[in-house]
């Protein structure tokens, strides 16, 4: 099940106040399994009422899918629905949602749902329901004064099973809970486990007063935001002393925002120019990609942003981005931490659009240059001595992306690197010989 708030899905509203991230309830929600009912979905009759729960329950509680390779405390992928699992709203946040989201676009609707238009979902009076035409996904219209509550009940035995109903595109979930209620305990749980194994006040002297303030202060500070206090824990492992701790606590960057440009700048600081160029283009493949790539495929392009015969690994990649990127394990591939870094990333000069597509173009350009095989062709590209240049890791992608990333490069296109590319691929003897 996804259920998006916009055509930003990063947060959700209650009444005007943003629920931080507490436990993820899906990273990525991956070719979800529906058991579809045979019959109409019944909708709540106008004198239902949904009881909300005063805080969100306690994760043990949230029926997750524990075989996944990132299930732990704060982590929860939905259990499959060939377990027959129901969810409702109010199970997984702990209360209904109150009205609509501040969205700016009011043609977007503020909730929508991926799962197949024959499957059971309940909502109450008031709510209207529209199901789109790509028959796997439906959107509410809300007004400013419902309580929304949704149901997705657990299929009865007599419902057919549809093994192929599956939910495309693969659409990142961001459904936060806030600090309140379990969120505190989920952040002295983070604090008290980065402090055992040695990430933060290693050699501490004051190490049980120092992590009872550092929970203390983040927990006051996040106003329910748990990418905020994530971000501002994690930055703690660069100071030593108990001294440079308590400095750093008692100057907590106020903003999200902040804490980027802090993690932005020590990747712009990185000593050697290679490192400097690896992470700039990470960040900004993870921006253009037409597709999603697999690890491999991303790898090799992210490898040819400096030319070596060295190939990255995927903790090199990890390491190299600051808080900026994960690896999904379940997916094999990489993306960004939260939706929150595209959206800042996205209004930064050095990480416009037509940058970005540039480098992307460049690589793809590479892989096709690099696989004619003739004197030209080999001379341009002598400098990359990486063998994904000459297999089929990413040629796939390069053949059929690479004229709609050097159009989006626009004024890009006149860069040296990448005109060069375009004027010798675009030359009678590389295309002749270029692969299909």
């Amino acid at each position: 099940m996804v259920v998006m708030c916009g055509d930003d899905v990063a947060r959700w509203w209650f009444s005007g106040l943003v629920w931080g991230k507490f436990q993820n309830v899906a990273s990525r929600a991956a070719r979800l399994k529906s058991e579809v009912p045979s019959r109409r979905a019944p909708k709540y009759p106008c004198s239902t009422q949904f009881k909300a729960r005063s805080r969100p329950g306690p994760g043990h509680e949230l029926p997750c899918n524990t075989s996944k390779p990132y299930h732990s405390h704060d982590t929860c992928f939905p259990a499959d629905h060939e377990a027959n699992q129901d969810w409702t709203l109010s199970q997984i946040f702990g209360k209904y949602i109150k009205g609509t989201c501040p969205l700016t676009n009011p043609t977007v609707p503020p909730v929508c749902l991926q799962v197949p238009n024959s499957r059971s979902v309940y909502i109450p009076a008031g709510v209207l329901e529209k199901k789109n035409i790509d028959r796997v996904s439906r959107c509410f219209e809300i007004s400013p004064d419902t309580n929304f509550e949704m149901v997705l009940p657990s299929p009865s035995n007599d419902d057919q099973v549809v093994t192929d109903a599956l939910v495309k595109p693969e659409t990142l979930l961001y459904a936060e809970r806030s600090f309140t209620g379990h969120g505190q305990p989920g952040l002295e749980s983070e604090t008290n486990s980065m402090v055992n194994n040695g990430t933060i006040l290693r050699h501490s002297v004051s190490k049980e007063t120092l992590q009872r303030r550092i929970t203390e202060e983040v927990t006051n500070g996040a106003d329910g935001m748990f990418r905020w206090a994530a971000l501002q824990l994690q930055a703690l492992r660069d100071h030593k002393s108990d001294a440079a701790v308590r400095e750093r606590i008692g100057r907590l960057p106020p903003k999200l925002e902040d804490l980027y440009q802090e993690s932005l700048r020590k990747l712009e600081n990185y000593p050697a120019e290679a490192d400097r160029e690896y992470a700039r283009q990470t960040l900004g493949w993870l921006l253009c990609a037409c597709r999603k790539l697999k690890s491999d495929e991303f790898l090799t392009a992210v490898s040819l942003a400096v030319p070596s015969d060295g190939h990255l690994a995927k903790e090199q990649v990890l390491g190299l981005c600051q808080n900026f990127v994960i690896f999904d394990h379940a997916l094999d591939t990489f993306r960004f931490a939260h939706l929150s870094v595209r959206e800042f990333l996205e209004k930064q000069p050095e990480y416009a659009s037509s940058l970005a597509n540039a480098w992307a173009a460049e690589s793809c350009l590479l892989i096709l240059i690099g696989r004619a095989n003739d004197y030209q062709s080999n001379h341009l590209t002598s400098e990359w001595k990486d063998p994904a240049i000459q297999n089929d890791i990413l040629t796939s992608y390069a053949s059929i992306y690479w004229a709609p990333h050097c159009q989006a490069a626009a004024s890009q296109r006149s860069r040296s690197q990448l005109k060069a590319f375009i004027s010798h691929f675009m030359s009678s003897s590389i295309t002749q010989g270029s692969p299909p």
